[in-house]
């Protein structure tokens, strides 16, 4: 579902006027847009400029549940994130009004969300990789637009799979030329 649509953004903005583009030519595309585009919405979230487009839906489901009364009891665990009611499991965020009772809105940096039970949890694991922001602090990485730090690419931020593998094919099209 996500390559689909990585390619859909892809194919609308970047190949608008190219019906049957050649391979290297969208790789070309991908290096040289897509990659900054996304290395740069990285270090705006790390940062704390730019909060990602599901925090404002996700606070005010937050609010909505925290305000309503209870009326029954489910069977909840705090621990795991889990409850029996059924609106749980519609919920998109995984939320339900007996779990979060009265409690208050979380701080984005210290929300985890996961897959697998706890779906929710409220508090800096060890385990958990944060971002390092000294390195935005450096005068080169500033952009001449805006002042917003860029990303580099031997930064410490780790690159992605996708791009380990636009690289590997890079290296592989050089050989080719």
């Amino acid at each position: 579902m996500t390559a689909e649509a990585h390619w859909s953004v892809l194919k609308r903005h970047y190949l608008v006027m190219h019906n049957r583009p050649r391979v290297d030519f969208i790789i070309h595309l991908m290096e040289t847009t897509l990659l900054s585009k996304f290395r740069n919405y990285y270090a705006l979230l790390s940062a704390g400029v730019k909060m990602p487009r599901w925090w404002p839906a996700f606070k005010t489901e937050w609010r909505s549940l925290s305000e309503r009364a209870l009326n029954r009891n489910y069977n909840t665990s705090e621990q795991s994130w889990i409850c029996s009611r059924p609106a749980f499991l519609n919920s998109r965020f995984m939320m339900c009004k007996h779990l979060i009772n009265g409690k208050p809105i979380p701080e984005y940096r210290n929300l985890v969300r996961a897959r697998h039970p706890p779906f929710l949890s409220f508090e800096r694991r060890e385990g958990r990789r944060y971002a390092e922001l000294e390195c935005l602090n450096d005068p080169e990485d500033i952009s001449p637009s805006g002042g917003i730090p860029l990303l580099q690419e031997n930064s410490i931020f780790p690159m992605p799979n996708a791009t380990n593998m636009f690289l590997e094919a890079k290296s592989i099209r050089n050989e080719l030329v």
